[in-house]
């Protein structure tokens, strides 16, 4: 959580966007049992018209094809 609350703070802090480093987070497959998966988290501001960030967009990615375990 505090790795969450860190990238969130400098996308406020910053008005860009971060990429968190890629995490594993297993999830089951149709049949029932874990599957290994990797995910790379990404913060992005949401602007308004005068350019002041008023929301956070929290995208979470599947990237496990694209990472070696």
């Amino acid at each position: 959580m505090s790795n969450l609350y860190a990238s969130l703070r400098t996308v406020a802090q910053t008005g860009r966007a971060h990429a968190m480093a890629v995490q594993r987070y297993d999830t089951r497959d149709p049949d029932g049992p874990f599957v290994e998966r990797r995910w790379q988290p990404i913060n992005s501001p949401v602007h308004d018209e005068d350019g002041r960030v008023v929301f956070l967009l929290h995208h979470v990615e599947d990237v496990t094809d694209q990472v070696a375990p």
